[in-house]
């Protein structure tokens, strides 16, 4: 397991037990659990959660640039929390209500309660005709959904009688809380799994924000009111929802359909509106004059919102340059791409006859072969495979990077494979006077897996150790099970690679600098791209003492 895995979650595991043990602390010893009876600060930071909560519900989709049941159900899930916590919000005593609304404490149990049972189903897998069926029927179940949400305003606000008398259960309480823990804990542990398996920044998001979202639950039933531990649940949910939102940015930033509008309209609600908030309370707090706080805050908002226009007018007429500027590049990418493979095409044909001439008069079989000639006839038969190797690697990255090239998975006992695989470049090896070492369990579980994608990636790794370690050098190949992951790694005594090279050693036409290891940069992109089709990593590192350098590659044990 790489390091980064590794310190990936000890900090996960830190930033969900240390809430806890403050939430926990606080509720211990009382004398540290403060009260501060704040109905305004209230109602800016739920109405804040709420307003970051629906702009993560508009950018799953956008952000992940992916259409599933998945991202459907994390969609409504955040989209309820935001319809049902802006009722809390505008309920809160003092603000628009002079005695409030018995709303506001039901309809904060049920935005986590609701909530919770659509990020749960984000959990679970679908089969191919449920998915069909869920995706195609979105609209419908977003209709009925808005349907519920007018029918629960009418009865917050037509009968608060009776959101009262549920409010005052305890048992319906209580089992809206142990319910909504439990399904959040779940989740939680199906999204890391998830995590593991797929790697992406939303599940580790949520990863976080469903430990947080429980712990504002349990913030939310059994602490005081107005107490410090009562206030966390808030810091708990907006902090649930920033890292969520933050995840999604970033996303949003890679995919292919990037809008520069509509990501600069969410960074600005985002900033802007609790700017302008904060601001206007400012200000209604120096001329002590708490009556004009709404008509200060909607001047603010006007200002702000007329602002906005004026900069989305710029930034619009800025993205259609870009646009257009990008379609001119991608014409001439796709041109180059184009002639690139014509060149290749047209050059595999003529070297697959050069190396089958070789290989027949390497063989005798014509005549016998002096040996003065042995020598360069078979460095020119070295060369033309090596060349025959960089063409099939540019032609599988090509393939790769357009979505072409599908894997054909079968089961394989890993360590046979493995052997099989070194076994095949050992000749050349020794031929250079080179040590191999191997260790490979016999117990090594059975993958299924690509046979001839991940013997190729093998292949070009022990290649790449042959071709730059010196004479009488070692080359080292190592295999081990974690029960979650199997690595494989292929370490020499060559010259390694600085570590200023190493971040960009994988990408395509990259060549070491400053060092002998060069070559036509494009064997450890084919390694790449076929390992992460694989739904594995790939990494390098110093070898053993600083010395040379090892390159590995995980598989994840869910091919099993």
């Amino acid at each position: 397991m790489p390091n980064s895995v590794r310190s990936q979650r000890i900090l996960v595991g830190l930033l969900i037990a240390a809430p806890g043990l403050l939430f926990l602390v606080l509720r211990l010893f009382p004398a540290l659990d403060a009260s501060a009876d704040n109905h305004i600060f209230h109602f800016y930071i739920v109405s804040f959660a709420s307003l970051v909560s629906l702009v993560v519900a508009l950018f799953v989709s956008s952000g992940t640039g992916i259409r599933s049941p998945q991202t459907l159900f994390v969609e409504i899930a955040f989209a309820s929390i935001a319809g049902l916590f802006l009722i809390h919000a505008i309920t809160t005593p003092g603000v628009f209500l002079p005695n409030g609304n018995p709303g506001i404490a039901l309809s904060g149990r049920l935005s986590l309660f609701v909530g919770a049972i659509f990020l749960f189903m984000a959990t679970l897998e679908w089969q191919p005709d449920q998915e069909i069926w869920i995706t195609r029927n979105a609209r419908i179940l977003w209709l009925g959904l808005s349907i519920l949400y007018v029918a629960y305003l009418a009865f917050v606000f037509g009968i608060p009688e009776f959101a009262a008398l549920l409010e005052r259960s305890s048992f319906l309480t209580t089992l809206l809380a142990i319910f909504t823990i439990g399904l959040l804990v779940w989740g939680t542990w199906r999204i890391w799994q998830s995590h593991l398996d797929k790697s992406g920044r939303l599940a580790l998001a949520l990863a976080l924000a469903l430990p947080w979202l429980a712990l504002a639950q349990l913030s939310q039933y059994s602490a005081p009111l107005w107490a410090t531990s009562w206030w966390l649940y808030h810091a708990f949910m907006l902090s649930a929802f920033v890292v969520t939102m933050a995840s999604l940015m970033m996303d949003y930033e890679e995919v292919l359909s990037f809008n520069v509008t509509r990501y600069f309209t969410a960074i600005s609600i985002i900033v802007g509106v609790p700017v302008v908030a904060i601001l206007s309370e400012v200000t209604v707090q120096v001329s002590g004059n708490p009556s004009s706080r709404w008509l200060m805050f909607a001047f603010g908002f006007l200002a702000l919102f007329l602002l906005f226009l004026i900069l989305l007018l710029v930034v619009r007429h800025a993205e259609a340059i870009v646009r257009e500027r990008n379609s001119a590049l991608e014409a001439e990418k796709q041109w180059r791409t184009d002639l690139t493979n014509l060149i290749i095409h047209d050059l595999k044909s003529p070297l697959s006859v050069i190396s089958i001439s070789l290989s027949l008069v390497l063989s005798g079989r014509l005549e016998d072969v002096a040996e003065a000639q042995r020598l360069p006839l078979e460095r020119a038969a070295r060369g033309s495979h090596e060349m025959a190797e960089m063409i099939d690697n540019l032609l599988d990255v090509e393939r790769f990077e357009a979505g072409l090239l599908r894997l054909t998975l079968t089961p394989v006992a890993l360590a046979t494979f493995l052997i099989q695989t070194v076994e095949s470049v050992l000749g050349v090896a020794q031929a250079y006077d080179l040590k191999v070492e191997t260790s490979i369990p016999d117990n090594l579980p059975v993958l299924q897996i690509d046979q001839a994608l991940i013997r190729r990636v093998l292949q070009n790794l022990l290649a790449n150790a042959i071709k730059f370690t010196a004479q009488g050098g070692k080359i080292r190949i190592e295999a081990t099970s974690s029960g979650e992951t199997v690595c494989i790694s292929v370490e020499d005594t060559g010259p390694g690679i600085p570590p200023g090279q190493r971040a960009r050693i994988f990408d395509k036409f990259t060549q070491g600098e400053g060092t002998v290891r060069h070559g036509a940069g494009l064997g450890l992109t084919f390694c790449k791209l076929a390992v992460e089709a694989h739904g594995g990593h790939i990494w390098m590192e110093d070898g053993t003492g600083g010395i040379g350098s090892r390159f590995t590659f995980n598989l994840p044990v869910k091919l099993v």
